[in-house]
Parts: C-alpha cells; structure tokens; sequence
C-alpha cells in the first residue's frame, strides 16, 4: 500500500477515534443539563455491584430521557460527555441508549505519560475532570424521546467498593450531508495563513445561512496551553463544554462583523505554528466548521510566558484528614527578570481545603466550590519561587469529602519581562567531572562521611547517612542527551549480601547493587575501573533539567568515581537483537506509548536485509529516518528519540512509524508528548 493510502487511512482512523466535528462538517447539537436527582448539578454513576452500604443509595443508576428532533438526511452521530472521574480508580464507565448494548467511554492513554508518580498507573488512579466523545450508531436513535443511562464498573486502585463517577452535561450530535442539508457556510478571514504576530492578534469570519440569521460564530485555536480538556495533551485544539456551552475556546462572537482581540496575556510561549478554525451557528440550529488556517506564528519581541509542567503528579491527589499531595514544577530561567507568576489548577471540592501553595508557604485557602467542579489561577508572590524544583501543595483537614486536584496537576506560568528561549539541543557530551568539577557545580557528602579529589573523586563513606554522596548544580538542559556515563572504582569497599547501591536522579533511584551483586555489568570484586552508562530512557527521568546527582546505599569502606559525564546521541541506539529467527516479518507496537523521551520501535527480520525505519507526520512527510541498514535475521529494537533529521525536537502529536523490508512495508503509530 502507497504510503499516502497508509497516512490518509490511519489520520481517518484518527479522526473516528477521537470524533469531535472536523473542517466540512454539519452537525445539530441536543444538549441535555438534567434534571439531576441525586447530586447538586450533576449526576451520580454507581457500579451496581458495589460492596460499599453507601453506595446502595445512589442505586439502580438514572434513565435519563432527551428528545431529537430531526435525523433526516443524517450521516452519523455520537454523544460528547462532560464527566468528573469520581471515586479514585473507578473504571468501567459506558453509556447505552435506549436499551441498546452498552458502549464504553474511550480511556485517557496519555495519562499518566511521564509526569505521574506512577510510571505504569492506570488513568483512573488520577483524579480527572474530562470530556468523552463516544460514536453511536444511527440505527440506535429514532427522532423523539430517546432514552439514554450510564454504567459504573469496579476501582481499580484505592478500593473502598465503591466504583462511582458523574455526569455534567451530555450532548448529542447528529451529523448530515453536507450536499444534502442547507446548513451556515463561512470562512476565517483574519489572520492569513503563515501570518506572525508578538501579542496582539485580531481574528475576523464572515459567515452566513439560506436558513436564517447568524447566532454566533465560535473560534477555536491548535496551541500549546494548560490542559483544560484534562486529557494528557497540552497541545490540541482547546476547548471544552460546560454544561453544553462551549468555554475555554478563543473567543465567541454573537453578530457581524465577526471579530476578536485574542487574549493572550497569559498564554505561554508558542514554539510550534499556531491553527484557527470557526464553528459557525444559525438561529435554525444548525452548525458547520470551517477550514482551518494554519502556519500562524507568535513571535514575542518584548517578554516571554512560560509554562512548567508539573511532574512527580500525585495519585488519588485527595486532600483530607491531614493528607498533604504534591507535584513539581522545575523552573531553569532567571527569575529576577520575571514579572508576574500564577498557578493553574482544576479541582473537585475545592472548597474544602485548607491551603494550597508552594515551596511550603499558602498562595490561596479554598481552590473552588465545595462538592463541584473549580478552576482557579492566583497569583503567586514572586518571593515563593525559587529557580530550580518548586513543589506545590495541597493541605486540608477536613472529615469530608477533601479537595481532589485534577489531572494535569498544578501547572505553573511565570511571566518574564524580557524574551527567553529554549536552549538548543547539545551537540557533543558534557562533562561533570573529569580532574575537575563543572563550573557552578560542587559535591557534597554528610558529617561523617569524606571527600577527596586527586584526579578522581574518592569517596569516604557515611555509616549514618543512606544518601551519601551528591554532586549539585546550576541546571542543566537535557535536551540532546541520552545517557549518563561514569566510571566507578570499588576501591576498599567491604561488601556483604544485604548491601546496596543506587544511583540517585530527581530522587529515583537506579540499581547498581542489589544484595552485594553488582547491576549494569559492575563487579564489585574486580578491583578496577569500569564504566557504567544508563540511557536516560531506562531511568524514568522526568524532569527537563538536570541540576543534582547522588548515590544512596548501605555500604562500608571508599569507591572511587570518576569522568562523570551526559552522553550525546545521533538521534537513534540499535539496543539489542537475539539469534532467534521469526517465522515473519512484523513490526511489533511501539512502547512505551505515548512517550517523552525515546520510543523503542521493535521488528522482527526471517531473514538477513535491509531495513528502512522511518517516522512520518500525518500528512505523509518524513520526519527522521530512524535506521537504514542491513540487519541480521532475528529480533531488533531502535530507538527513536523525537527529533527529526535536523536533530530539531519533533512537535507533539501522533506519528506514523513505518518499516521497509525489501518489499514489505509495515506500520504502526506512536504518540509524542513533550
């Protein structure tokens, strides 16, 4: 299959997956807001086979009823739900309508990524406050009352059996033939595609109807910004319905001409181009999308908004009875030439804590109402922040129900007075010490333990201290780097069968002793150099920066370090094959998936050849060719690190992945989310 046929057929299948209205599209929209009759605005799902008494209130789950009024003509449709995640761990959530089989609400893949406490968690042990957009089939619907119910299923993590989410607001959308059904037509006409702007920009449509006049014309941007939509992505065309209306978008305009200022005060710094889109309404009730505009770019001349993302993001991020959650932000710039600072959060029950700050000292008492959805963003003093790691809270005492902080965290955004930019990738490897120390850089070691340099770092250990050795400094971008290397002497360490050692990176740990035996190839009773690397991939580091790193252990006597350096890379690592022959030639899913860092791309070869691995964006162009040579018979993996040929760090977003092997060809896709 012509790789055009293969990018057009998966971006289909992409589109059908995530639904949503697309450019062309003609839709009616039938918003149902209630009536709730088991919770204030919302409304409860309980797992019918909770264990918990409680949950046996809130039992058997709702009927809801909503009338449609016109599937003349229709083409498809689907329902878009507004949903709190509820009782942390709550999975099995589905909805049916009108008696039909049930249909289950699509899980959130990127969450947890790379930020959450827990690497490998499910979705559903983060609070979320999300919205699902679920495809029904039209011979399920009739016009008139329709009737539609929910399903819970069992937690998955902190079960106390009672497996319970809500409803906000559900909207059904019935999509028609565009050549078939009039419907409002319009076009963006400000700004032109490939357009620049610092802060200021002006977005104007024109729109009509044969049905009527204009109700409003809604804008809608592909940016990068706080993940509003509680999804794991931040960059995305950013919008959201509250109670069927839509909010968070750029800007809604309710008659002619069709124009808005963008507020862009405190949106962050775009390195990627910029899309617009319309969504056109008439008082019939019908609605279309534009075509998008694309390639606009911000170029900021006199100040710069960064966003940190937080990392380290609690799981069942619920404050109560004295619980104290946290997540990191790690901030490298200057901070005596920023101006203002706020933080971002969405929570549920917000009113019910007690402080929420950072650095240990309280922004704001309540975050939101109480048993509800909030979404808040104080100011922070800039005395608060400090460069390097900040660590926001939340604290509450309260018996009740506790604020839940909901995914992505506590996001912050700092406002500098002057342009900032990212660093440039490093083109060749740093040393950290190597006869000497980095600039800016120091060791340090605990009362009791010793230090001394004499070429290499000879390292007397603590008795009292598990964390016995720290070399810290100025941050470091990791960008460009793939590993860690160093060299590392057992010197006259005493060694026994409990004992251990771990490398320490952002306070997680990497085995290179377990038990008295060596990890990574060490041997600690070879009395002589040998080198260690640890691809950075492998170590869970989530953290964009590097400033400090350490050794932990229960050991007795000296070891010795040395050359301590980050490793460059080209851009791709062939990390490992077996003798074993397939019976076929497969290109195995991509892990992890979605992925920050590096993404392996395992394939299996009958037979000796070359191969072509390459990854492309969705509209067929290439992007990096990972590999292009010949490989024995057997199982493979390459890694792709998210740059493209250039050496350029690759935009966030969904990748084709596709393997050549004479003339096979197989493909499979791989979400990148920086």
């Amino acid at each position: 299959m012509p790789f055009t046929l293969i990018a057009a057929t998966l971006l289909l299948n992409i589109a059908i997956a995530v639904a949503e209205p697309q450019p062309g599209d003609v839709w009616r929209e039938y918003v149902w807001n209630g009536p709730f009759v088991n919770a204030d605005g919302w409304q409860r799902v309980t797992d019918p086979a909770a264990a918990a008494s409680g949950a046996r209130n809130h039992l058997p789950n709702r009927v809801n009823r909503i009338r449609l009024e016109d599937l003349d003509r229709a083409i498809r449709a689907e329902v878009y739900i507004e949903y709190w995640g509820g009782h942390t761990g709550t999975t099995g959530k589905a909805m049916r309508v009108n008696g039909r089989p049930w249909h289950d609400l699509p899980r959130l893949e990127a969450i947890p990524g790379d930020a959450g406490l827990l690497p490998n968690s499910a979705a559903e042990c983060y609070q979320h406050y999300s919205y699902a957009t679920v495809p029904l089939p039209l011979a399920e619907l009739h016009e008139g009352e329709n009737t539609f119910e929910f399903d819970a299923g069992p937690q998955v993590c902190n079960n106390f059996g009672w497996g319970q989410w809500g409803i906000y607001g559900v909207t059904f959308r019935v999509y028609y033939d565009p050549s078939a059904k009039p419907h409002p037509t319009g076009r963006i006409l400000t700004p032109d595609p490939g357009h620049v702007f610092s802060d200021s920009l002006l977005l104007e449509a024109v729109a009509s109807s044969p049905l009527g006049d204009i109700l409003a014309v809604d804008f809608i941007g592909l940016y990068e910004d706080y993940d509003f939509e509680g999804n794991g992505l931040w960059r995305q065309w950013h919008y959201f319905y509250r109670y069927g209306q839509i909010k968070r978008h750029i800007a809604t305009v309710e008659e002619a001409p069709f124009r808005a200022e963008w507020d862009t005060r405190w949106v962050p710094d775009q390195p990627q181009p910029i899309a617009f889109v319309a969504r056109i309404r008439d008082t019939a009730g019908m609605m279309a999308l534009s075509e998008p505009v694309t390639d606009i770019r911000m170029e900021r001349s006199t100040r710069s908004v960064r966003m940190y993302k937080p990392y380290k993001v609690a799981t069942n991020w619920v404050s109560r009875v004295g619980r104290y959650r946290t997540a990191d932000v790690f901030v490298p710039e200057d901070l005596t030439l920023a101006v203002a600072a706020r933080m971002a959060l969405t929570t549920w029950s917000g009113g019910h804590a007690d402080s929420v700050g950072i650095n240990r000292r309280r922004v704001v008492r309540r975050a939101g109402p109480a048993h509800d959805y909030g979404y808040i963003t104080p100011e922070i003093p800039l005395d608060l922040l400090r460069r390097g790691t900040n660590t926001f809270f939340t604290a509450s005492n309260t018996s009740e129900h506790g604020i839940e902080v909901m995914w992505p965290g506590i996001v912050l955004f700092v406002e500098y007075g002057t342009p900032t930019a990212p660093p440039a990738p490093a083109a060749a490897d740093l040393s950290l010490f190597a006869d000497s120390l980095h600039p800016g850089w120091t060791t340090s070691v605990p009362p009791d333990g010793s230090i001394e340099s004499t070429g290499a770092l000879r390292i007397g250990i603590s008795s009292s201290f598990r964390d016995f050795f720290e070399l810290r400094g100025e941050p470091i971008p990791l960008a460009g780097f793939r590993a860690i290397r160093f060299d590392l002497h057992p010197g006259d360490l005493r060694i026994a069968d409990y004992q251990s050692l771990d490398l320490v990176i952002w306070d997680e740990e990497t085995p290179l002793m377990i038990r008295g035996k060596g990890q990574r190839g060490l041997d600690f009773e070879r009395g002589e150099w040998q080198t260690v690397e640890i691809p950075f991939h492998e170590m869970y580091l989530r953290y964009p920066y590097l400033d400090s790193i350490g050794l932990r252990g229960r050991l007795t006597g000296d070891l010795l370090i040395d050359d301590v350096r980050l490793v460059t890379d080209a851009g791709t690592a062939v990390t490992g094959e077996t003798s074993r022959t397939p019976a076929a030639f497969t290109l195995e899913p991509a892990y992890p998936n979605p992925f920050n860092a590096g993404v392996m791309l395992p394939f299996h070869l009958p037979r000796e050849g070359r191969v072509e691995l390459a990854v492309f964006d969705l509209t067929g162009q290439r992007v990096a060719t990972v590999t292009d040579a010949l490989f024995p018979a057997g199982h493979h993996a390459v890694q792709w690190f998210g740059r493209n040929d250039s050496g350029l760090p690759a935009a966030s977003g969904v990748y084709l992945v596709q393997l050549r092997f004479g003339s096979d060809v197989s493909s499979s896709k791989a979400l990148l989310l920086r």
